[in-house]
């Protein structure tokens, strides 16, 4: 577990370049075409994303809602609930519970670097970071 090497990080920005240039995606004016789908679900989610806003609001702002711990249980649901469905096969990761590679090579990565939380005198539980695929990583390696 790490974080991906230079030559990886690398790749991944070179990417995102080509398909600006040679794809120009970025010149696209729609392109959803008019999706109303997704004009629905970016609606949905900003009005779900400004709910959650005004609800830590009223808890008293960010830090009193974190350190009243009224906000870590709220992403824990919400953990656990991606996790079962990603575990049951409800949601699905491209490369990772479909279409998965059948000769995984490892790629080589930086180990992590220990982050010590500096609040300057608050504290709070911190939300941990996690990778949602790193549960099916281990699984492939134990094939």
């Amino acid at each position: 577990s790490g974080r991906p090497d230079a030559f990886a990080r690398r790749q991944a920005r070179n990417t995102q370049l080509v398909l600006m240039e040679e794809a120009h995606i970025g010149r696209v004016d729609d392109p959803a075409a008019g999706s109303w789908f997704l004009d629905q679900r970016t609606r949905e989610l900003a009005e779900a994303g400004w709910a959650e806003f005004q609800k830590i609001e009223a808890e008293g702002g960010i830090v009193e809602a974190l350190r009243g711990h009224l906000i870590q249980p709220r992403v824990a649901r919400a953990r656990q609930t991606l996790e079962a469905a990603l575990a049951g096969g409800v949601a699905q990761m491209v490369g990772v519970t479909k279409f998965v590679d059948s000769d995984p090579r490892p790629a080589p990565v930086e180990p992590d670097r220990p982050v010590a939380p500096d609040g300057g005198g608050d504290a709070c539980e911190p939300l941990t970071p996690m990778r949602l695929a790193a549960p099916f990583e281990s699984k492939e390696a134990g094939r």
